[in-house]
C-alpha cells in the first residue's frame, strides 16, 4: 500500500544512482512522492531575492538554463550566466536576457569564470551533453565538479544541480552520461551537504527552441504528466515494480526552474536529492 503518512523529510535523504536494483530505489521515491501529494501542509517556502543576492548560472543559454535565469530574475536576483557561446537572444520577443549578464567560458576551464563566483549566494548547474562516453563524463560529471570546488573556495553558500532520472539503464548504454551525473551528484552533497540541492527530472516539456524556432514539448508532456502523476498510476507502479522505468512523469521545465532558483537563494528547499516525483510539490 502506498503510505499517507511517510516523512516528507526522507523524500531528501541521498539516494545512490545505481545501473541495477533500481526497483527498489524507484519504488522508494514513489512512496514519497504519494505521500507529498497526500500531506500538503507544510511551508513550502518561497525564495526572495534582493539587489544584495547574486546567482551564477552555468549554461543559462540552453533549454533548462534559460528558465532557470528568468526564474532568479522573477526573484529580484542578479544573475550571472556563463555559457561557451555566451549572450543568448532567444526569443526575440521575450528579451529577458538583457537582464543577464553573460560571460563567455567554459564550464571545464575554471580559470575563464573563477573571477565570476566572487560575491555569489549560489551557484546552479545546468550542464549536460550526448556524444561519447568520455565526452559525456566530462561534460555530465567533471564540469560540475569543478564549479562544486571554485564555489567552495569563493564561499559560495548554495548550489544546485540539474541532474536526471535514473532510468537503471544497461550498463552499456549512455554509460559516459550515467557516470558523468554519478559524479556530479556525489561531488555536490560532499561539497554541500546542507545546502547542496541535485534535482533528478525525467522527460521535461515547456517551449524549447532549436535555432530559434518554437517547439511545443508540452503538446506531449502535459497529457502525459497528467496521467503518470494521477493516483490511479502512482498505484498502479506501486503494484507493479516492474512498470516503474516507463512510469516516471515529466516535469514542465518551469517548476524545475523555480526550484532550482529557489534552492540557490534561500533555504525554502531542503538539502539532498529531489525524485521526478517530488518536483512540482516544491515548485508550489
Amino acid at each position: 500500500m502506498i503510505s499517507k503518512t511517510f516523512a516528507i523529510s526522507k523524500a531528501f535523504a541521498p539516494m545512490k544512482m545505481t545501473l541495477s536494483g533500481g526497483a527498489k530505489s524507484l519504488s522508494s521515491e514513489l512512496t514519497v512522492a504519494s505521500s507529498l501529494l497526500f500531506n500538503r501542509g507544510f511551508a513550502s517556502g518561497t525564495a526572495s531575492g534582493s539587489s544584495n543576492t547574486k546567482v551564477v548560472v552555468f549554461g543559462g543559454s540552453g533549454f533548462v538554463g534559460s528558465h532557470v535565469c528568468k526564474a532568479l530574475l522573477a526573484l529580484g536576483v542578479d544573475v550571472v550566466s556563463i555559457n561557451r557561446g555566451g549572450q543568448t537572444t532567444t526569443p526575440p520577443w521575450d528579451p529577458w536576457w538583457k537582464d543577464v549578464k553573460w560571460v563567455r567560458g567554459d564550464a571545464l576551464e575554471p580559470e575563464s569564470w573563477r573571477t565570476h563566483l566572487a560575491g555569489a549566494t549560489g551557484v546552479v548547474s545546468c550542464v549536460g551533453a550526448f556524444g561519447s562516453n568520455e565526452f559525456m563524463k566530462r561534460v555530465c560529471g567533471d564540469a560540475t565538479v569543478n564549479m562544486v570546488k571554485e564555489a567552495r573556495d569563493a564561499r559560495v553558500q548554495r548550489f544546485a544541480f540539474i541532474s536526471a532520472h535514473d532510468y537503471n539503464l544497461p550498463s552499456f548504454v549512455l554509460q559516459g552520461y550515467v557516470q558523468g551525473k554519478q559524479l556530479a551528484e556525489g561531488a555536490v552533497m560532499q561539497g554541500f551537504p546542507n545546502s547542496g540541492v541535485c534535482l533528478r527530472p525525467g522527460f521535461i516539456h515547456g517551449t524549447r527552441y532549436a535555432n530559434g524556432v518554437p517547439l511545443n514539448l508540452s503538446i506531449i508532456g502535459n497529457p502525459l504528466e497528467s496521467v503518470l502523476r494521477s493516483e490511479k498510476a502512482l498505484e498502479l507502479a506501486n503494484k507493479q515494480p516492474m512498470l516503474l522505468p516507463v512510469m516516471v512523469p515529466p516535469t514542465h521545465v518551469e517548476q524545475i526552474a523555480l526550484v532550482a532558483a529557489r534552492a540557490a537563494t534561500s533555504g525554502a528547499i531542503p538539502a539532498g536529492m529531489i525524485s521526478a516525483w517530488d518536483i512540482p510539490t516544491y515548485a508550489l
